[in-house]
C-alpha cells in the first residue's frame, strides 16, 4: 500500500515518489502479487521496451511528453492497452548488472512507473545495489526501507547518500512533512553537498528568512525621574541624549565610550 500510495500521487512527478524497489529473492514473486493487488500493471519485455522508446531517447534523456501522466495514457503512448482500474505500471528491472546510466529503467521516471530490481542473498548485496542506483542520479535526495529490522535500517542510514529516509511509510508523503514524523511540509528538499545545494533540510520558512548574526542586546537601566542611566563601567552617569548619540553602544560617542557592565547590561 505505501508503494501504491507514494507511486501514485501527482501521476508519479515528484522526485519522492517510489521509482526503483530493491527486493529479496526470498519475497519477491510474493511482493509481486501484492503490487498487482494494490493495482499495479506488470509489464511483459516487449511492452517494457516500448515504454522505454517513448519515456527516454536514444541518448537517455526524459521525453517530456510522458511525464506525469496516468498509466493508461504512458501505455497508450507505448502502443498498447491496460485496464482501466490500473493505478501504475511495473517492469521488470533485473538485478545488479542492469543499473547504470545506459539503463534507463534504473533512472528517474516522473510518471506512473515503477521498476523492480530483485537481489540475492546477503542484505550487504542490496546496499550495493542502491549504491549504484544513486550513482546514475538522485544523490543527496531521499530512500526508504520497508523493513522491521534494525540492523538492515541502521546499515542503511549508515551508507545511503541521502538527507532523508523513509521507514515503513509512503516516500514522498513523508519526505514532504506529516505531522506524524516531525518532517518539516515542503516541496522542495535539499541535497546537500551530494547534490551540490548548501542545505540537506527540507526548504520551509526559516530558510527565507534573513538571520543577522547575534549580538548581545544591552538594556541599561533608565532612571524614569531624571532620563539617565546609572548603567557605566567608568562610574559615569550617561544621559539619555549621550545614548542616542551613538547608534552603537560598544562605539565611542561624543561623550565618551559608550561600554557598560554586565552588570548595567543586567539591569543591576
Amino acid at each position: 500500500m505505501n508503494t501504491r500510495i507514494s507511486k501514485c500521487s501527482d501521476f508519479g512527478s515528484g522526485c519522492s515518489c517510489d521509482g526503483n524497489l530493491i527486493i529479496h529473492e526470498d519475497v519477491y514473486d510474493g511482493f509481486v502479487a501484492a503490487l498487482v493487488k494494490e493495482g499495479a500493471y506488470l509489464a511483459n519485455e516487449e511492452e517494457a521496451e516500448k515504454l522505454k522508446a517513448v519515456m527516454w531517447d536514444e541518448a537517455g534523456h526524459r521525453l517530456p511528453n510522458t511525464v506525469a501522466i496516468s498509466p493508461q495514457k504512458l501505455a497508450e503512448a507505448a502502443g498498447f492497452e491496460i485496464p482501466a482500474d490500473r493505478k501504475f505500471i511495473a517492469v521488470t528491472g533485473g538485478g545488479i548488472e542492469n543499473v547504470g546510466k545506459e539503463h534507463f529503467f534504473s533512472s528517474e521516471k516522473l510518471t506512473t512507473l515503477l521498476t523492480l530490481f530483485k537481489y540475492y542473498g546477503e542484505f550487504e548485496n542490496a546496499l550495493t545495489m542502491m549504491q549504484a542506483m544513486f550513482n546514475v542520479g538522485g544523490k543527496g535526495h531521499s530512500c526508504g526501507i520497508y523493513s522491521f529490522d534494525d540492523d538492515h535500517i541502521h546499515r542503511l542510514g549508515m551508507c545511503a547518500p541521502v538527507s532523508r529516509i523513509m521507514v515503513r511509510q509512503p516516500n514522498n508523503r513523508g519526505n514532504s512533512g506529516s505531522s506524524t514524523n516531525g518532517m518539516p511540509p515542503t516541496s522542495s528538499m535539499g541535497c546537500g553537498t551530494w547534490g551540490g545545494n548548501i542545505v540537506s533540510e527540507n526548504i520551509c520558512l526559516k530558510h527565507y528568512m534573513n538571520t543577522p548574526p547575534g549580538w548581545p542586546v544591552l538594556c541599561p537601566r533608565i532612571c524614569p525621574a531624571t532620563r539617565s542611566c546609572s548603567a557605566s563601567s567608568t562610574s559615569r552617569t550617561w544621559t539619555w541624549s549621550d545614548l542616542r548619540a551613538s547608534s552603537d553602544p560598544f562605539r565611542a560617542g561624543p561623550a565618551g565610550p559608550a561600554r557598560f557592565s554586565r552588570e548595567a547590561a543586567r539591569g543591576r
